[in-house]
């Protein structure tokens, strides 16, 4: 997925961008729900970190946990650093979802 320097934009203008960027990676991902995740997340005007790839990521979940998204979502955080705790806890946390129901808040994620 594209993660292009958007600090320069207006919000409209970033939302939309971030959408695109979200739907021309997973095309299964609506416009509408894509928008939606666009939404939460803060502009990119500094250097992109898997911090950052993964919360976006997190976002995606958030909005949309169908079986087939999680796992595709899922596999794409299984690349990014695991020797970030943020990231390993956050994945350790999601796993822990698909057998207890219970989707984690970004807040016991990060701590």
């Amino acid at each position: 997925m594209e993660y292009d320097y958007n600090g320069n934009l207006t919000y409209e203008e970033r939302i939309a961008k971030v959408s695109k960027e979200i739907t021309n990676y997973y095309s299964f991902i609506s416009k509408s729900e894509s928008i939606l995740v666009a939404s939460l997340e803060h502009p990119i005007d500094d250097k992109i970190d898997d911090l950052f790839k993964f919360r976006r990521l997190y976002n995606i979940l958030t909005i949309r946990r169908d079986n087939n998204t999680f796992d595709i979502v899922l596999n794409d955080m299984l690349k990014l650093d695991k020797n970030n705790e943020i990231i390993k806890n956050g994945i350790i946390k999601l796993l822990e979802y698909k057998k207890n129901n219970i989707f984690p808040s970004i807040k016991e994620i990060t701590g």
